[in-house]
């Protein structure tokens, strides 16, 4: 429920927030609430992809193409997460979320996520989004052209090659 209300407050840090290019990073910042948090007493796996999920939200906002996907339907979908956890984030600790687009091609975008906390790395996640409009697929070469920018995309990170060979993989393995 908690993410129902900090999605309300990354709208209005859209609405209030600078604007920024394509190439650029947003900064958010959460605090480790006692429901975010397991029976580990530190911040629950599944909530650092909420936390990725407002990210994006509020990296799409800062770009300017949030209003275009809305009022034309678009929606973004992960179709990929990576998360490596490197520390733990206890309760109420607070934490800073950067987030920012890797490279895209032409159906899918990669974003990353760095998690800190305490001027440490806390985690680091990737995900590989893709706009859907209805069941179809929205091009990225469309969603760059909502912005004046309309920017190229950058060189892919080897990280970025080497994980797509392996989601291609998983999909031919679990296929057959």
């Amino acid at each position: 429920m908690n993410l129902y209300f900090r999605i309300l407050i990354v709208f209005v840090k859209i609405w209030l927030g600078l604007k920024k290019q394509w190439s650029e990073e947003s900064a958010l910042h959460f605090r480790a609430l006692p429901f975010d948090c397991d029976v580990n007493l530190h911040l629950n796996s599944a909530r650092y992809v909420g936390f990725a999920d407002l990210g994006r939200i509020h990296l799409l906002g800062q770009i300017g193409i949030l209003p275009g996907l809305l009022t034309r339907r678009w929606f973004p979908f992960a179709s990929g997460v990576e998360i490596t956890y490197i520390r733990p984030i206890k309760p109420f600790q607070k934490l800073r979320l950067r987030t920012r687009v890797l490279t895209w091609d032409e159906k899918y975008w990669y974003t990353e996520h760095i998690f800190e906390a305490g001027n440490q790395v806390r985690a680091i996640g990737i995900v590989r989004g893709v706009f859907v409009r209805g069941r179809d697929v929205v091009s990225m070469n469309e969603i760059a052209a909502l912005t004046d920018e309309n920017p190229a995309s950058p060189p892919a990170p080897r990280i970025i090659e080497q994980w797509r060979q392996l989601l291609e993989a998983k999909k031919y393995e679990y296929s057959s």
